[in-house]
């Protein structure tokens, strides 16, 4: 009894530390990861928390928002494809300019480093793809969709959580038998958000964008070596121009990526029918960082 109690206490704290750490590595696509990964989750947790019923009608609703995030992510993981070969040929074509040489060691380490990370998003985009091809497309007719192709997704998505029946938890109806564990009669269940499917998903655009990260820094030190060495002269001019540019690129890049755009109602995008659904103080789920 005590071991139950303990790890259901532990429960939310590794949900805690884990939402941290995956916030902080997604920091680099931080939009990738939002749009494609995070949000569209939540709407499928969201939904399944706040149905009442397991109904055809619920059934309908989940297919559609699942279907929703196959879609973003697949045309993520064909940008990370495209980007993950536009990136190692970049950088091998770089690794063979002579100036390279002429580099400290922390460049030419950045670039390998980039270039193995490119590699690494090819062989988890298609991966994924692969494991997409396997869970199954969704009908475009979401009417008639069978149960067991949306828990083969939900299994990939969210994570399971047992309660006792008698939990006095309004998320949890009475009268949803789709709730209770077969083998459990007395434990009921519901689905919650798994940061660590959520970071299992979002890995290819993880490896893309550090790769884009390690090729930045490996040609800053390429650029600027000859501004440490200190030996006035056309390298050091082509250096500090170099500086000024990225300051001033990266200046406006960082703060109109995460500041400058309005927020999106992400969830009547996908159920825009609807429009009984939510409550009027709270149409919808709204893309932000907050």
């Amino acid at each position: 009894m005590t071991s139950t109690t303990d790890t259901r206490l532990a429960q939310p704290i590794t949900s805690r530390i884990l939402q941290g750490v995956v916030l902080f590595l997604t920091l680099p696509h931080h939009r990738f990861f939002i749009y494609n990964t995070l949000k569209p989750v939540q709407l499928i947790e969201n939904h399944l928390l706040r149905q009442e019923e397991d109904s055809a009608q619920n059934r309908r609703r989940v297919s559609m928002l699942i279907a929703n995030w196959r879609q973003r992510k697949k045309g993520e993981l064909e940008f990370v494809s495209l980007a993950g070969i536009a990136l190692t040929a970049i950088v091998t074509a770089t690794l063979s300019w002579g100036v390279v040489e002429k580099s400290h060691w922390v460049g030419i380490a950045a670039f390998y480093a980039s270039l193995m990370m490119a590699i690494v998003s090819l062989l988890m985009s298609a991966q994924q793809v692969t494991l997409l091809a396997l869970l199954g497309e969704f009908p475009k007719d979401h009417t008639n969709i069978q149960q067991e192709l949306i828990d083969r997704y939900l299994a990939q998505l969210l994570t399971k959580e047992i309660l006792p029946d008698n939990t006095d938890n309004p998320e949890l109806t009475p009268h949803d038998d789709s709730l209770y564990v077969g083998d459990q009669p007395n434990m009921r269940c519901r689905w919650r958000l798994s940061w660590q499917m959520t970071f299992v998903w979002q890995t290819a655009s993880m490896f893309v964008a550090y790769s884009f990260l390690w090729y930045m820094i490996g040609l800053s030190v390429m650029i600027c070596t000859p501004i440490r060495i200190g030996n006035w002269g056309d390298d050091v001019k082509i250096g500090i121009a170099y500086m000024a540019t990225s300051a001033f690129a990266w200046g406006i890049f960082i703060p109109v990526s995460l500041l400058g755009y309005r927020k999106i109602l992400f969830e009547k995008a996908v159920l825009p029918e609807e429009q009984g659904l939510y409550h009027s103080e709270d149409q919808g789920i709204y893309i932000d960082e907050d």
